[in-house]
């Protein structure tokens, strides 16, 4: 499976898309694992701080989650 690196902005973006859906981390932890994708609170919480990568897998579960362009992830990041 392919990681993607992540950063701080990433980490930032992913935080302010569940808070814009009302959600806990918790809660998105939770419809992860009803997706097969087994990852704790404290794992996800890690990539929204920019301390952990992601996997592209899970990045599209996140998208089918929050509903939300790909772009949305990626804003204001730069190369």
């Amino acid at each position: 499976m392919a990681k993607i690196l992540v950063d701080a902005c990433f980490g930032h973006n992913l935080k302010q898309i569940r808070m814009s859906c009302d959600m806990s981390q918790a809660d998105v932890v939770r419809e992860l694992n009803l997706l097969g994708r087994s990852i704790s609170v404290t794992q996800y919480g890690h990539i929204e701080q920019g301390r952990a990568n992601i996997f592209a897998t899970d990045l599209v579960l996140l998208q089918r989650i929050f509903k939300v362009d790909y772009s949305e992830f990626f804003k204001d990041l730069v190369p």
